[in-house]
């Protein structure tokens, strides 16, 4: 199932980075999970936003916080970002 638009909007200065934790009611694991940035245009913040380092943190049987890394790498601009991502089926 597809999601977006999740969690406080972030402004990232060019080169910045912020990791997020995600998880599900209960922290059930529901398999691979992909999230990346999801951007809230406005004048001067229109970088580009790249996700990398997806993973997952086990914290007993199904119950799992999903984490992700976005980088704002355009040099010249910032970028206002939260999340949304989905699950691969």
């Amino acid at each position: 199932m597809a999601w977006s638009n999740v969690g406080p909007i972030v402004f990232l200065e060019p080169g910045q980075s912020v990791t997020w934790s995600y998880w599900f009611s209960g922290n059930a694991d529901k398999g691979l999970q992909i999230a990346g940035p999801f951007h809230h245009p406005a004048p001067g913040l229109l970088g580009t936003v790249v996700a990398s380092n997806q993973g997952i943190q086990t914290n007993g049987f199904n119950n799992v916080v999903y984490v992700v890394t976005t980088t704002e790498t355009d040099g010249r601009e910032g970028a206002a970002i939260n999340l949304q991502g989905g699950g691969v089926t």
